[in-house]
């Protein structure tokens, strides 16, 4: 037996008749979960009797049979690819086609359906890396890759969360908001797995008030968060004068830069709470760097933390700077893409990959996260970041801020009803704290943001 499951089973046969999971509908005890995930084991191994290899694409609603077969493909040697019943039919195509999986499983009038491939070629790349999951994110031409993580990989992050928080606050029920077919779901995994924690899934990442309400019905003590997704359920407890939410001991932050004055406003909803910020991209197995946060009051910006054990790392540092591109290398890295040229890099007998991240490191060897490589753009003849521009305003301002470049002009847009207050507030930062070729030209107000499924802004519909 693979140490993935081990892990897994250990974490299913601990419950018993306490409640494991719980999704919008229903609560499992342990023992009715188990019984699930192990029914659909024995279907998944009839169905893949004699098969050279075993990938299922799951297409199915957050619910309790999303999670179950995720589980249920591990336990039989498999892998799965997450994929989500708001997708086109024509991605989801596409997704399943390079992934090259010989199952998919779907739900038709409340019915859940099996539907078996034909098997493709070339699959010597899964017999050897023997994969956990194929996660697809954003590539930089538009189209997503094929990230592929190997059992070994979700095997050692989990030992290295296991080993960073032995001694911290175990939560004894996580909610996953996050959307499945991303890897925060991984990260609410570990700890889940490790803490003997309840699973709790909300039916939709983007609905707060369900997030609410299933935090009000099971008391739920840890929560994982991109700060965008925070920052708004902050402002609906506001709204709505919500006291239950102190049941949450633990938020974990990832995905996008957090601000101090973020963790001031979460700290004020939440008492005693128990802040993490955590980075890491996905071909790196969920999360590379760690950092607990403590007083804020004295920070001026939040560190992305240290790498986690095992993770080994480098810094290409620019010309005459302190800050440079984050490599990493480790066990925690990909097994490849499939449907990309891999990124990898070999130095001094290591094998990196290469973050595309501008970090810069202190004495503490914390990392402290600057911007996105492609940040960068030529504009008037000078090398500008536009993630810069965005953080030296809205650190003044507390609001939401996005600058685009648009017909070869700077555009700031801010999240707010427009003012002449904040107009001028705006004019002011941009004229005393940027350079000339930095400031905007044009300034639009937006009510609200467009959001991802991620929770972030979806930049490119603003």
């Amino acid at each position: 037996m693979n140490n993935l499951n081990t892990v897994l089973l250990n974490y299913l046969r601990s419950f018993g008749s306490k409640i494991i999971f719980t999704d919008h509908y229903k609560s499992y005890t342990g023992k009715e979960f188990l019984k699930k995930v192990l029914s659909y084991k024995s279907q998944l191994n009839l169905l893949w009797q004699n098969q050279e290899f075993k990938g299922l694409a799951i297409i199915l609603d957050r619910d309790v049979d999303y999670i179950s077969i995720i589980f249920a493909t591990w336990l039989c040697g498999g892998f799965y690819v997450p994929l989500s019943t708001e997708t086109s039919q024509s991605k989801n195509k596409n997704f399943i086609s390079i992934s090259k999986v010989n199952l998919i499983v779907y739900k038709k009038k409340k019915k859940l359906f099996f539907k078996k491939i034909t098997n493709r070629k070339n699959i010597d790349f899964f017999k050897k890396n023997n994969l956990a999951y194929i996660i697809f994110t954003s590539g930089s031409t538009g189209e997503k890759k094929a990230v592929c993580i190997s059992r070994e990989n979700i095997f050692n992050y989990i030992k290295s969360i296991k080993k960073i928080f032995k001694n911290r606050y175990h939560p004894k029920s996580i909610i996953i908001n996050g959307e499945l077919t991303f890897d925060i779901t991984l990260a609410d995994f570990a700890f889940a797995f490790i803490f003997k924690s309840e699973i709790i899934l909300t039916n939709s990442s983007k609905n707060l008030l369900s997030l609410l309400n299933l935090i009000k019905r099971r008391n739920v003590e840890s929560i994982y968060l991109v700060p965008t997704t925070l920052k708004r359920l902050i402002l609906l407890v506001k709204k709505l004068n919500l006291s239950f939410v102190s049941s949450v001991k633990q938020v974990n932050c990832g995905g996008e830069k957090l601000s101090v004055a973020l963790i001031n406003d979460t700290r004020k909803i939440f008492k005693d709470i128990k802040i993490y910020n955590f980075y890491g991209p996905t071909e790196f197995t969920v999360n590379s760097t760690f950092y607990a946060l403590k007083n804020s009051k004295s920070l001026k910006e939040i560190p992305i933390g240290k790498v986690l054990p095992g993770v080994k790392y480098l810094i290409k540092k620019e010309k005459n700077s302190n800050r440079g591109e984050l490599f990493l290398a480790g066990k925690q890295l990909m097994a490849g893409y499939l449907n990309y040229k891999n990124p990898f890099i070999k130095i001094k007998n290591k094998i990196y990959y290469p973050t595309g991240d501008i970090v810069k490191e202190n004495k503490k060897r914390e990392f402290f996260f600057i911007c996105r490589n492609k940040d960068y753009i030529k504009y008037k003849g000078y090398r500008i970041n536009l993630s810069s521009i965005e953080q030296e305003i809205s650190k003044k301002l507390k609001l939401n801020i996005a600058v685009k470049m648009s017909k070869n002009q700077l555009i700031l847009f801010v999240e707010s009803r427009e003012t002449k207050l904040i107009y001028n507030k705006i004019k002011k930062i941009i004229n005393s704290k940027l350079e000339f070729y930095e400031r905007p030209e044009k300034i639009y107000f937006k009510k609200k943001f467009p959001i991802l499924s991620s929770g972030k802004i979806d930049i490119k519909k603003i």
